[in-house]
């Protein structure tokens, strides 16, 4: 399944949930992001790459790529910019 966020550069989006999400990708992005598990940064601001799903924790096995997912409870991403607006599509890990 895949989840769509949009809004305002410098908000955050509510993450939270059941589960694991496999996947990232910003179709009109922020100037960067980070992750936050209950208020507190998990990962380093990033530059989102247009175009290119980000997989989260993956795990390379021969020729073939995987992820172990992240897990979505109490998490959320935490946007930086002005003036301008992004959109988020979210796999969640089946």
């Amino acid at each position: 399944m895949i989840l769509t966020f949009r809004g305002s550069y410098g908000s955050t989006i509510d993450l939270h949930g059941d589960g694991e999400l496999q996947g990232i990708e910003f179709l009109q992005a922020p100037i960067e992001y980070r992750f936050v598990r209950e208020g507190n940064p998990i990962s380093d601001w990033t530059i989102p790459s247009i175009g290119y799903v980000s997989l989260l924790h993956p795990v390379i096995l021969g020729a073939e790529v995987r992820t172990r997912g992240l897990e979505a409870q109490h998490l959320a991403i935490e946007t930086y910019g002005l003036c301008g607006t992004f959109l988020l599509l979210v796999w969640l890990r089946a």
